[in-house]
């Protein structure tokens, strides 16, 4: 794996040099453009994992576990995953500091992991066919 890197670097590296790209100019110009980019996206990645905290200290989520405890307990489905299946419609990076919650609970390889992975992709992959599906039939009122 490492030696694959190491080639896609070399590659990239001698196409930069036949075409006469300055490498440290346009690496400087990615850092400045993802910077801007973190300032963009920060506040409300800050602002979800400030929610998803407060939800689990203020013993709301221990109300909602009691709650549907039945559900749960049937569907063996830990609170985790229900959390981060409400916050998932709203913010992609909220969910995902949820599943990196379930990821430092659980560990990566277990089942809960792994069910949080496939609810974090399922919806990209919902909400990205959604939206080519609505923009194929032009549908932009709902």
């Amino acid at each position: 794996m490492n030696s694959i890197i190491l080639i896609i670097l070399l590659v990239a590296f001698i196409e930069a040099i036949f075409k006469h790209v300055d490498i440290f100019e346009e690496f400087i110009n990615g850092v400045k453009e993802g910077s801007k980019l973190l300032l963009t996206i920060f506040p409300t990645m800050m602002a979800f994992m400030l929610w998803v905290t407060c939800f689990q200290s203020c013993g709301i989520i221990n109300i909602l576990e009691s709650v549907f405890k039945s559900v749960f307990q049937v569907l063996n489905i830990p609170i985790d995953i229900f959390m981060m299946m409400l916050v998932r419609p709203f913010s992609s990076n909220g969910s995902l500091s949820v599943l990196n919650n379930v990821f430092l609970k659980y560990g990566v390889d277990h089942p809960y992991s792994i069910l949080g992975s496939i609810v974090q992709k399922g919806c990209n992959c919902l909400l990205t066919c959604n939206n080519c599906l609505f923009d194929i039939y032009k549908i932009n009122d709902i």
